[in-house]
C-alpha cells in the first residue's frame, strides 16, 4: 500500500468525526440563520435574522455579562497556574503528576455537578455566607445582585478551569531545556531570576494560548448560568452568549434567530483566533 494511501486511511476516522461533529452541524445552521423557524413552520427571512442581532440589548448584554467575568477570571486564573506550574517545577516527577492529577479532579467533574456544589456554597445560608459571618463580615446576597452573582459565576469558572491551565503551564515548563537552567545557575541567576529571564520568556506562547481558551471558555458558559443561576442570574447578569443562544431556540422558540446569533458568535470567536496569530507574528513569540 502506498503511504498516501496509508496516511489517508489513519486520517479518516478524524475527517470522519469532524464531518459530523463540526462541519455538517455548522452548514445546517448557517442554512437555518436564514429561515424564520420554529417546531411547526419554517419561513425563508433572508438576512432579517442578522439584522436582528445587531439590536438585540440582550444579546449585546451576554458579551457584556462575559466580558465583566473575564476581567475577574482570566488574570487571576494565569497568575495561579502561572505559580502552581513553577512551583512544581522543584518536585521529582512522580510528585508533579500527583498534584498534576488532584488539581485536574474539578475539571472531570461534570458541568451541571459543579453548578449545583456551588449553589449550595452560595446559598443565603449556604456555607460561603457562613464563613463570612463568622469571620465578622456581612453576608453576601450572592443570588440576588448582578456583581456578586458574576464574582460567584468567576469563582466556579476559576476552580473548574485551573487545573487545566496549570497542565497546560507544566507541559511547557517541561518542555524548556534542561541545559538553560543548569547555565541559569552557574551563571548565578536565582529562583526568582529563573523564572523571570528563562520560564516566562519560554513559555509566553503558552499563555496567550491559556487567554485564548479561556476567553473563548468564558464566553461559553452555559451550565453556570442554567443551574446556578435560574434565568441567567439577577437583571441577566450572569447569562453568557451560548447561554442566550440556548434560550432563543428552546425558551422562546426562535430556531432560526438562535442559529444566527450562533453564526454570529462563531464569526467572533474566529476574529479572536486571527488576533491571537497576528499578535503572535507581532510579538515574535
Amino acid at each position: 500500500m502506498k503511504p498516501r494511501a496509508v496516511y489517508s486511511l489513519m486520517l479518516l476516522p478524524a475527517l470522519t468525526l469532524f464531518a459530523f461533529v463540526f462541519a455538517a452541524p455548522m452548514v445546517i445552521a448557517i442554512r437555518l440563520s436564514f429561515f424564520q423557524s420554529n417546531y411547526h413552520i419554517s419561513e425563508f427571512v433572508g438576512m432579517r435574522n442578522y439584522l436582528a442581532t445587531f439590536s438585540d440589548r440582550y444579546f449585546y448584554k451576554s458579551f457584556f455579562n462575559s466580558l465583566s467575568i473575564m476581567v475577574f477570571v482570566i488574570p487571576a486564573l494565569v497568575y495561579v497556574a502561572y505559580k502552581i506550574a513553577a512551583s512544581l517545577d522543584y518536585f521529582t516527577r512522580a510528585t508533579q503528576a500527583v498534584f498534576r492529577f488532584v488539581l485536574y479532579i474539578p475539571s472531570l467533574a461534570a458541568g451541571m455537578v459543579m453548578s449545583l456544589i456551588w449553589r449550595w456554597f452560595i446559598m443565603p445560608e449556604g456555607l460561603v455566607n457562613q464563613l463570612l459571618v463568622i469571620a465578622g463580615l456581612p453576608a453576601i446576597g450572592w443570588l440576588a445582585y448582578a456583581w456578586p452573582a458574576r464574582i460567584a459565576a468567576s469563582a466556579v469558572h476559576l476552580f473548574a478551569s485551573v487545573g487545566g491551565t496549570v497542565l497546560l503551564f507544566s507541559a511547557a515548563i517541561c518542555a524548556i531545556p534542561s541545559e538553560l537552567r543548569d547555565a541559569a545557575l552557574i551563571d548565578g541567576c536565582g529562583t526568582r531570576g529563573y523564572r523571570r529571564y528563562v520560564i516566562r520568556p519560554m513559555i509566553r506562547r503558552m499563555m496567550l494560548l491559556c487567554v485564548l481558551l479561556n476567553i473563548v471558555g468564558v464566553m461559553q458558559i452555559w451550565e453556570i448560568s442554567y443551574m446556578l443561576f435560574p434565568r441567567g442570574g439577577p437583571e441577566g447578569s450572569v447569562a453568557s452568549p451560548v447561554y442566550e443562544i440556548f434560550m432563543t431556540a428552546f425558551g422562546y422558540n426562535k430556531q432560526g434567530y438562535a442559529a444566527a446569533k450562533g453564526v454570529m458568535l462563531m464569526i467572533i470567536i474566529a476574529s479572536i483566533l486571527y488576533v491571537k496569530q497576528r499578535v503572535e507574528r507581532w510579538a515574535k513569540f
